[in-house]
């Protein structure tokens, strides 16, 4: 799960949204049969239903699923090939490692920053000049801080899962060896050979090894506070990294590219984002 962020070019966006609506809100007429779920409807009923939303869709000059005709822009960058950021499409997981958390720890504009994207909006045109300078910015920053001392490193926490059972959780220096080892029978396995790392309900695992060289107790306040009343107990582990930036210098690179895709477009007020998540 994450922030997925997705280029378009539609002649109308306000009209896109107008007419996708009309048909979401009558599509949703269509299908409601005295309030029944779809799984006690007849096929007749089903096959009626779609009937009338295709026709729908056709009056409003939309697709037979309701969408409005437009472009989705995703290329692959000519310098990064593989990377996973293309033009025309970004990413952010919400875990340690995505995009805005690596930007944020590091003191460098995020993606929400870049774009001045406000929450819960899922469709914009943001200001592309202005846009484009505040990611110069973020990749200058980047490339500052990726060339200084602090650079070589960065921060996880380690704590445990609100959810769980706290019973389940070792209990001793011997029941966190025991499972330890038993993930470390998992690493010969293809799933985890690679040995860049992972995690699950136990803990982090990393097969090839990390170089910690700090580790701090405190707390981390997350959605935990408002489960619990305040910040959950975390260890935080500083540890080395030394091309941790690498990849997130060529996405911003790769942001920049994007924008100025869309800059160099003599109908630039067509081009919009899709913001999901």
């Amino acid at each position: 799960m994450g922030l997925d962020i997705y280029l378009y070019k539609c002649d109308d966006l306000e009209k896109k949204e107008r007419l996708e609506n009309e048909y979401e809100k009558t599509s949703e007429e269509n299908w409601n049969y005295d309030g029944r779920d779809y799984k006690s409807l007849t096929d007749e009923e089903k096959e009626n239903a779609r009937k009338k939303n295709k026709e729908v869709a056709t009056a409003l000059g939309l697709d037979e699923d309701g969408g409005y005709p437009e472009e989705k822009i995703e290329i692959p960058h000519p310098k990064y090939k593989d990377h996973y950021f293309k033009i025309g499409y970004f990413r952010s997981s919400y875990n340690g490692g995505g995009t805005n958390n690596v930007l944020e720890r590091a003191g460098i504009p995020t993606l929400y920053e870049i774009f001045d994207h406000k929450r819960n909006q899922y469709n914009f045109i943001p200001d592309w000049e202005a846009s484009l300078k505040r990611c110069e910015n973020a990749l200058r920053k980047a490339i500052e801080h990726a060339a200084s001392p602090a650079g070589k490193y960065d921060i996880m926490h380690v704590g445990p899962n609100p959810f769980r059972n706290p019973e389940e959780y070792p209990q001793s220096e011997q029941d966190a060896l025991n499972i330890f080892y038993e993930q470390l029978k998992k690493w010969g396995s293809e799933h985890y050979k690679d040995g860049h790392g992972y995690s699950n309900g136990e803990g982090e695992f990393y097969p090839k090894g990390i170089k910690v060289v700090a580790m701090l107790p405190g707390f981390y306040d997350s959605f935990t506070k408002t489960m619990f009343g305040k910040p959950m107990q975390e260890t935080y582990l500083v540890y080395e990294s030394e091309e941790k930036m690498k990849w997130y210098i060529e996405a911003l690179e790769i942001v920049r590219d994007t924008i100025l895709y869309v800059l160099e477009k003599p109908d630039k007020d067509k081009f919009y984002f899709h913001w999901s998540g």
